[in-house]
């Protein structure tokens, strides 16, 4: 959500939000983006253009696919637990940047297994979806 900068002002933010991603390459992509403000109260266009590696939830990968872990996300809080302590968890866990991960199991609801190193874990979905990956 975002608000108008000035604080006396009344006039909320308006604007239009449009991009495009562009894949060079199997694990790489090119994503371009413009904000055009249709208000006073909205900077009259931004032009964003990223490049980088392409990565996704954990919880988005199927059955039998491999990916190296690349960040795990704190967000605000998960089951009414301290987001810190998710993060904590789940590294704890063995998940942590850097480690290849295997999904043994994703039904596309409830837990997911996962094959770190030689252990085999169950995890949460909502965890899942707040560790970012990259397919191997």
């Amino acid at each position: 959500m975002e608000r108008n900068s000035d604080v006396t002002s009344d006039l909320n933010s308006a604007f239009v939000l449009g991009g495009l991603v562009y894949a060079l390459g199997e694990n790489i992509d090119l994503d371009f983006r413009v904000k055009v403000g249709l208000n006073r109260a909205e900077t009259d266009y931004t032009v964003l253009a990223i490049g980088g590696v392409a990565m996704m939830p954990l919880g988005l990968l199927g059955a039998d696919e491999r990916a190296e872990v690349v960040e795990v996300k704190s967000g605000y809080q998960s089951a009414g637990v301290a987001a810190r302590s998710c993060q904590d968890r789940v590294e704890n866990m063995g998940v942590r940047a850097g480690k290849i991960v295997e999904v043994l199991n994703n039904v596309g609801r409830g837990p997911i297994l996962l094959k770190v190193d030689e252990s085999r874990i169950a995890i949460g979905r909502g965890m899942a979806m707040k560790i970012m990956v990259r397919r191997t």
